[in-house]
């Protein structure tokens, strides 16, 4: 096809940062429709991704009249994480494919259920982890994978940054939305990391965390025993 069409769910700070990147660097994608229920974060959208007032799309309160309405090749997921799950069946449900905001949902079965029901639908979900696509995780991976760096015994990872400070008192620090805290959420890119890398999955887990007086966690250390 010559140009795709990609449909948003959710127009906060990242969803924005997705626009300008498909804007500004993917001449093949067109931004025809977006759903978000929050007027400022509508209004917010259209000014930084649009400020040109070229193309604009069309826009809609709630995702399901938007997918009723218009015909689309993809849509970027971009919502509370509790929300995944359904807005992507809808989506598959549609005819579309999905680039789905991580983490994926907040529960295994929920995401064992997408990966079948895409299956079936013949649709592709494609989780945000930019580092799989990039030339660094390549080499390495490879690296890995061809034993040049002999057997691997010991893989360690660290994220850290003050999470609570831009999300606090946020959907993101609410369990029900969010699913978890700073793990569940940056940390997502670290496990993902390690897995792809190593190419290996979790067998075990142990963790401490710590809410420090939150509602999710805000610290935490894990050891995983891998496959």
């Amino acid at each position: 096809m010559e140009q795709v069409r990609i449909g948003v769910i959710g127009c906060g700070g990242m969803s924005r940062h997705h626009g300008k990147i498909f804007r500004s660097s993917v001449p093949e994608a067109r931004i025809v429709a977006l759903s978000e229920p929050d007027a400022t974060n509508l209004e917010s959208y259209l000014q930084d991704v649009f400020p040109d007032k070229q193309d604009l799309p069309s826009t809609y309160k709630d995702h399901k009249t938007m997918l009723e309405h218009e015909k689309l090749d993809g849509v970027l997921i971009v919502s509370p994480h509790a929300y995944h799950y359904q807005q992507t069946l809808d989506v598959m449900n549609a005819g579309a494919h999905v680039l789905l905001e991580k983490p994926m949902v907040i529960n295994t079965p929920d995401a064992l259920d997408l990966i079948a029901q895409a299956s079936a639908k013949n649709k592709v979900i494609s989780v945000a982890f930019p580092g799989p696509f990039s030339p660094e995780f390549q080499f390495i991976r490879q690296l890995i994978a061809d034993g040049t760096l002999g057997e691997i015994y010991l893989v360690t990872g660290v994220c850290a940054q003050p999470w609570i400070k831009p999300v606090g008192g946020t959907w993101r620090t609410d369990p029900a939305l969010s699913g978890g805290g700073n793990l569940y959420d940056s940390g997502a890119h670290m496990f993902n990391a390690m897995f792809y890398l190593t190419n290996l999955s979790a067998l075990e887990v142990f963790a401490f965390v710590d809410n420090k007086g939150h509602d999710v966690d805000v610290i935490a250390s894990v050891s995983l025993r891998l496959s």
